[in-house]
C-alpha cells in the first residue's frame, strides 16, 4: 500500500488551484516531486485532505467521469457542509466498483461541476496549509473557474483571444428534449443538425423529423443522411444552405474560430467521444486554451432524453477525439 503524505496533497492542491485560476480548466495531470497524478486521482486525494487535514492518504488510481455535467452554481458552504460534500465524493470514488470521478456532485439541489468542486476543495487544503485550520466557509462558484471576459476578435499576438458564437439566434440554452439534449441515445447527429438550424434561422425542427429525413437508425446517422436532412429542412423553411464536409486538418482551430464567429455559418464535428464512441457535437466558443462544446449528453431529464450541458474541453483533448474518426470530421453549413 502506497500512502501519500499530506504535504504532497498540499502541493497537488496548490498546482490545481493555480492552473484553474490561470487556464479555467482542470489540468490533465499534475507532477509533484517527479510523480504524476491525474486530476481524478488528485481529486480523491484532495477530498481526503479536506475531510482529514494533516493525515496521509492511501493512493488509489482513479479514472475520469464518463459524462461530466453540472450547472452554474454560486454556493457558500459551511465547514460541515463542504466536509460532507467531500465525504460524498470519497464514498463514491473509493469502492473498487467505481474508482472514478462522478459526473457531478449534488449539494442544496444543485449539480456542481467537477471543475468547481475540485478547485474549491483545493482552495480549502491550501487554506489549511497556510492557517493550520479549515476555513469557516468556502464558496463554490462556477464564475471562479471561467474566464472573466472574452473578446470577439482573433489576435495572432494574444494567447487568450476567444471567438464567441455570433450566429443570428444562438444554440439552445434550455436543458432537455429538442433543446440542449438529444432525445435518445442515437440522436446526436440530428441534435447537432437541429442546433445548426436553430442558430442560423431561429427555427426549430424536431429531432424526430430530422431523423426520419436522415434515415437515422439505432446505430446513429451517417454523413450523407445529415446532408439529406439538411436539404429537406432548407426546403421546409424556405431558405438555402450550403454544406460541405472537411477534414479537421483543412481548417484547423483558426478555421473553426472563423466559423464560430461568423453570423451566417455554423459547424458540427464528428469525433470519437471520450476516445470510445462515435459522436456529433456543435461548438459554442473557441479560445486558444478552451473549447466550449454543446454536449447533448450528460444526465437524463426523462427516461430517454438527455439534459445536455456546456462542456469545457481543451483543444488537445478535442483533437484527440477527432483523430479517432477516419472520415472527414467537420460539416460546415452556410446560410446563403
Amino acid at each position: 500500500m502506497t500512502e501519500i503524505k499530506f504535504k504532497t496533497i498540499v502541493k497537488i492542491s496548490e498546482k490545481i488551484k493555480s492552473h484553474v485560476e490561470k487556464n479555467h480548466v482542470l489540468p490533465g495531470k499534475v507532477t509533484v516531486d517527479k510523480v504524476e497524478y491525474t486530476y481524478p486521482t488528485a481529486a480523491y486525494l484532495i477530498a481526503n485532505g479536506v475531510v482529514n487535514p494533516g493525515k496521509d492518504v492511501e493512493l488509489l488510481k482513479m479514472s475520469k467521469a464518463p459524462a461530466p455535467s453540472g450547472e452554474t452554481v454560486d454556493l457558500k458552504l459551511t465547514t460541515n457542509e463542504y466536509k460532507s460534500l467531500a465525504k460524498n465524493l470519497i464514498t463514491f470514488m473509493k469502492p473498487s466498483s467505481h474508482r472514478r470521478l462522478p459526473n457531478f456532485l449534488t449539494c442544496k439541489s444543485k449539480q456542481i461541476k467537477q471543475r468547481v468542486f475540485i478547485y474549491s476543495f483545493a482552495k480549502i487544503v491550501v487554506f489549511y496549509s497556510e492557517n493550520n485550520r479549515l476555513p469557516t466557509s468556502c464558496k463554490f462558484r462556477t464564475s471562479e473557474t471561467v474566464a472573466k471576459s472574452t473578446s470577439t476578435t482573433t489576435s495572432t499576438s494574444s494567447k487568450t483571444s476567444t471567438s464567441t458564437k455570433k450566429g443570428k439566434h444562438g444554440h439552445a440554452t434550455k436543458h432537455g428534449c429538442d433543446n440542449m439534449g438529444q432525445n435518445n441515445g442515437y440522436y446526436c447527429g440530428v441534435h447537432s443538425l437541429q442546433e445548426i438550424i436553430r442558430n442560423l434561422t431561429g427555427k426549430v425542427i424536431s429531432q424526430s423529423k430530422l431523423a426520419g429525413w436522415a434515415g437515422t437508425t439505432t446505430s446513429g446517422t451517417d454523413h450523407q443522411g445529415l446532408l439529406t436532412a439538411l436539404a429537406k429542412a432548407a426546403k421546409e423553411l424556405g431558405v438555402k444552405f450550403k454544406a460541405a464536409w472537411y477534414n479537421f486538418s483543412e481548417l484547423g482551430w483558426s478555421g473553426i474560430k472563423k466559423i464560430v464567429k461568423s453570423s451566417n455559418q455554423d459547424c458540427l464535428i464528428h469525433n470519437l467521444y471520450r476516445n470510445q464512441w462515435g459522436h456529433y457535437e456543435v461548438i459554442n466558443g473557441v479560445s486558444d486554451s478552451n473549447i466550449k462544446v454543446q454536449n447533448s449528453l450528460g444526465s437524463k431529464c426523462t427516461d430517454t432524453c438527455y439534459c445536455g450541458y456546456v462542456e469545457d474541453r481543451t483543444p488537445s483533448t478535442f483533437r484527440s477525439y477527432i483523430k479517432g474518426i477516419s472520415q472527414k470530421s467537420v460539416l460546415v453549413v452556410t446560410l446563403a
